[in-house]
């Protein structure tokens, strides 16, 4: 009769254990403080697009820069990874794709290809890293196009202000 009840209180100790340790486990998840970010998911697309495009950039004088495009792919297809930051950058161009209303739809950051960083070896023998301004230098982007893409635009911030400006603006079908 001894051996039955000290079995007894074991298993119930064991069954009490492991519930407390379940509801604490349910209770964690639940109970998170962190809000987690609103995920938007897109319907893909029937036919989804890349584009590749070759542009010239150019520096004409008083700062002022001009953007050409050179020439233009497109193909059926899908990027790997996601490409797009939401989020101007501070130096550089900003590739941003815009909707029939020219409201942004996506915003790709690329560094700006008049202003490049090389190694160069110092007087004194030490490698170091200068800034070299370019007055011309081509680039290339490729961008998944969405499905009511209708502008793709080329911005810079603007040297006298912290405003994007606007160096290209092409409508997709004219690409």
């Amino acid at each position: 009769m001894k051996n039955t009840n000290i079995l007894e209180y074991k298993l119930n100790r064991a069954l009490f254990f492991f519930s407390m340790v379940f509801f604490t486990i349910l209770c964690s998840c639940g109970a998170s403080t962190e809000k987690k970010p609103e995920v938007t998911m897109e319907t893909p697309d029937a036919n989804p697009k890349i584009v590749f495009v070759n542009y010239k950039a150019e520096r004409n004088g008083d700062e002022m820069i001009r953007v050409s495009v050179i020439n233009k792919i497109m193909k059926e297809g899908r990027l790997k990874g996601d490409t797009s930051a939401e989020n101007g950058a501070e130096t550089g161009f900003n590739i941003v794709q815009l909707d029939a209303n020219e409201q942004t739809i996506s915003i790709m950051n690329i560094e700006n290809p008049l202003s490049r960083v090389v190694e160069v070896v110092g007087d004194n023998g030490e490698l170091g890293m200068k800034k070299i301004e370019l007055d011309e230098a081509e680039f290339s982007i490729r961008l998944q196009l969405h499905s009511n893409t209708e502008y793709i635009n080329v911005q810079m911030k603007g040297a006298s202000s912290n405003k994007m400006v606007s160096l290209l603006t092409t409508k997709i079908n004219e690409l």
